[in-house]
């Protein structure tokens, strides 16, 4: 179980980077459209934790990608390291 946990928190850090890269954005400025502390957001993209239910759902919003889309994208990559 801590082995699942631990492979999620790099693949969810690693959509963190790529979408605030991809928008052009400081680390300071997504944890302010996701109303997080930029500490904490930079925990997020270092792969230290996940996030809240509430700041996912805010970061499918930047996303603009439904919760079944990015759900699916991350069970897909999730299953490829296997």
């Amino acid at each position: 179980m801590f082995a699942e946990k631990e492979r999620l928190c790099k693949k969810m850090s690693c959509c963190f980077r790529a979408t605030r890269k991809q928008l052009g954005i400081t680390q300071e400025e997504m944890a302010e459209r996701l109303d997080i502390a930029t500490r904490s957001y930079s925990d997020l993209e270092h792969g230290k934790c996940l996030c809240s239910t509430v700041v996912f759902l805010r970061y499918m919003r930047i996303q603009g990608k439904d919760a079944l889309e990015l759900l699916e994208e991350l069970e897909a990559l999730l299953l490829w390291d296997n």
